[in-house]
């Protein structure tokens, strides 16, 4: 199996456990489908529709003891290359071990595409 394709198999894996879905369920729903948020909430991929702001209120309520109290972390943001980026992810998907095309021996990665959170 490819890189994507592994990937693509854990997330549905993922998909079928938090959602509580039979992989058959999954199966179907995926497809390589995309879908808007209004459809996903419709059969169920998602809980509700909103924001972070909604999200965050939403975990805090959910998940703490004192949603008053609950204290929201904001982690710095460190720019990563594309190449970096598929790396991280081959490596916590047990990529092959096989060279990787997008490798470079150096760490300079200004050639790439960066990605960021702003």
């Amino acid at each position: 199996a490819t890189f994507i394709d592994r990937v693509y198999e854990q997330f549905k894996q993922l998909v079928q456990e938090g959602r509580q879905l039979d992989m058959e369920t999954v199966e179907h729903l995926a497809q390589g489908k995309v879908w808007t948020g209004r459809q996903a909430k419709e059969i169920g991929l998602v809980d509700e529709i909103g924001g972070l702001e909604r999200a965050i209120a939403y975990a805090k309520r959910t998940f703490t003891n004192d949603p008053e109290q609950a204290a929201v972390v904001t982690m710095k943001q460190e720019r990563m290359s594309l190449a970096q980026l598929l790396r991280a992810v081959k490596g916590a998907t047990g990529g092959s071990s096989r060279r990787d095309p997008l490798h470079h021996d150096d760490d300079d990665d200004d050639d790439m595409d960066t990605i960021s959170g702003n």
